[in-house]
């Protein structure tokens, strides 16, 4: 419960066009949450603050996330979730609006497919390349608010 009002809290106070605990980059309001969580709860938490986890469409959006986090954490947390989800037959769709990914820039070695691993993280130590990882461990995750939408 604390958790859930902490992050409606991010939203009351804004900066600019992003709410508070917000970075603006281009028409995206990104918020780097060192708080870790499953995949799930990870999404639930930044649909409470107004947002989803983040949608990393290109690799410009990508390399600016990794030096932003650079910047804020290092390579503290190794992962850290993306709103991608793998739906059992080797499909990744970003769940904010069920696109495809396209071409996922993936770590060395990625997807290794290891058993349950439906979830998208990036790997902060690979330049943010992408990673396949359990949905139930507990990781970093960065929410996105795009300002041309509603969410």
């Amino acid at each position: 419960m604390f958790l859930l009002l902490f992050f409606s809290c991010l939203i009351l106070s804004t900066y600019g066009q992003c709410p508070n605990g917000y970075h603006q980059h281009e028409q995206s309001c990104y918020a780097v949450v060192t708080f870790r969580a499953n995949w799930f709860d990870a999404e639930t938490m930044c649909q409470a603050a107004g947002s989803h986890l983040a949608s990393i469409e290109t690799d410009a959006e990508r390399l600016y996330l990794n030096q932003y986090i650079n910047f804020l954490q290092g390579t503290s947390y190794k992962h850290y979730f993306i709103g991608a989800f793998n739906y059992i037959d080797g499909t990744y769709q970003w769940t904010r609006n069920q696109a495809g990914l396209g071409q996922i820039p993936w770590n060395a070695g990625e997807p290794s497919n290891n058993g349950g691993e439906h979830c998208l993280a990036m790997e902060q130590d690979s330049h943010s390349l992408f990673a396949d990882i359990s949905c139930y461990s507990v990781q970093a995750f960065v929410c996105e608010i795009q300002l041309n939408s509603t969410t």
